[in-house]
């Protein structure tokens, strides 16, 4: 019984490595997320490698026999996260498929050059403080925004939810990019706070809604020991993502 269980195993590893990384576009409705190759056709009852945001580095997901996508579920023996990647032991299953966009190729010149920065500093003070890698509320592997673009690794909180960070007066900038979630109702409206000592307000976001785009914030945060990301909604409904947090 054994033999025959890593003989099935064998084959559907085998299966899925065979598969090729479709292009095309994530569309969502009321009933979930399904898959567009832009020919009039889309994947159904069948596991699927995408690169959703173009890295170079695909997910597989597995669509019903209606084309939507599978969440937080298990699918012939595997298990599948809220964002419908295969994982295996909580490790996200990838393939490298090597079609990096310039757009990614441009966050990579960026991430480099916030490294540089760091690496040029001569003095005990860092110059660039990475606060992505700080001790997080909740880090996302993945997650999408409402406008379907899929970001790795950011935060995401959710009404009267925060994270605080220790800069000791050392920075004197923070900055960070932000978008709604996809699983934001579209009937609230959130607003991003970030509070300084003795909670002041040092920079408020306009209001943010599904329909909302990604923006770039970068606030004032000189002579700060202690800053704080508080998100202000009357509840928990469905959360603002934030990346590339830096404090300089």
């Amino acid at each position: 019984m054994k033999k025959s269980i890593m003989i099935i195993e064998t084959i559907f590893l085998s299966m899925l490595a065979s598969f090729m990384v479709m292009a095309g576009t994530w569309k969502h409705d009321s009933t979930g997320w399904w898959y567009d190759y832009g020919n009039g056709t889309y994947p159904a009852s069948s596991w699927q490698w995408i690169d959703g945001n173009n890295d170079g580095i695909a997910e597989c997901y597995y669509f019903n026999q209606y084309g939507y996508m599978a969440e937080n579920t298990f699918q012939d023996g595997y298990q599948i996260n809220a964002n419908g990647q295969w994982v295996a032991n909580d490790v996200i299953q990838t393939k490298n498929v090597g079609n990096v966009s310039n757009t990614r190729k441009n966050q990579t010149k960026q991430t480099q050059s916030h490294s540089e920065k760091s690496s040029n500093n001569d003095t005990s003070k860092e110059t660039v403080l990475n606060l992505m890698e700080a001790e997080p509320l909740r880090l996302y592997h993945n997650a999408r925004t409402s406008e379907d673009e899929l970001w790795k690794e950011c935060y995401i909180l959710d009404g009267f939810e925060y994270i605080t960070f220790t800069l000791n007066g050392n920075y004197s900038e923070l900055s960070f990019k932000y978008a709604p979630s996809y699983k934001l109702y579209k009937n609230r409206h959130h607003i991003i706070s970030v509070l300084g000592d003795d909670d002041s307000i040092l920079w408020e976001s306009e209001e943010i809604t599904f329909d909302s785009t990604a923006q770039n914030a970068t606030v004032d945060v000189s002579g700060q020991n202690e800053i704080r990301i508080y998100v202000k909604d009357d509840s928990w409904a469905g959360g603002i993502l934030f990346k590339d947090m830096y404090a300089e």
